[in-house]
């Protein structure tokens, strides 16, 4: 019986553990969820066609380069290129972390300062 309820408890142990870290890689959500089915797009690819993504949701990922102290806005680097990510129209806020991979559904709206993201959901992991 002994054994039965050490067997028991490091399998839950593992379980844990196991649900631990896949739950930690996808990372935290705010605001939106972004739907599986919507797959990321290049950051030159958005800034290359302006007009079509200031229509249509869409999903950017990579790493943070530099945010705001209260993360409402940061900018976002993938191998492509650079844009700023405003998330203050949605009211969404991330921790202030740079450095770290993030992923954002959102809108492209260009403005009189150039063009910017408007994030609707952010999964920063």
């Amino acid at each position: 019986m002994k054994k039965v309820l050490i067997g028991l408890l490091a399998l839950t142990v593992v379980v844990a553990v196991v649900l631990y870290i896949a739950r930690g890689s996808k990372g935290k959500l705010y605001g939106d969820a972004i739907p599986e089915a919507l797959k990321p797009t290049s950051i030159a690819e958005i800034l290359n066609n302006k007009e079509e993504y200031s229509t249509i949701d869409s999903v950017i990922e990579g790493k943070i380069t530099s945010i705001c102290p209260i993360g409402g806005w940061f900018y976002l680097q993938d191998p492509s290129g650079q844009i700023l990510v405003n998330n203050h129209p949605t009211y969404i806020f991330i921790p202030p972390k740079a450095g770290v991979q993030t992923k954002v559904m959102g809108r492209l709206v260009v403005t009189p300062q150039g063009p910017q993201f408007v994030g609707t959901g952010v999964i920063v992991k």
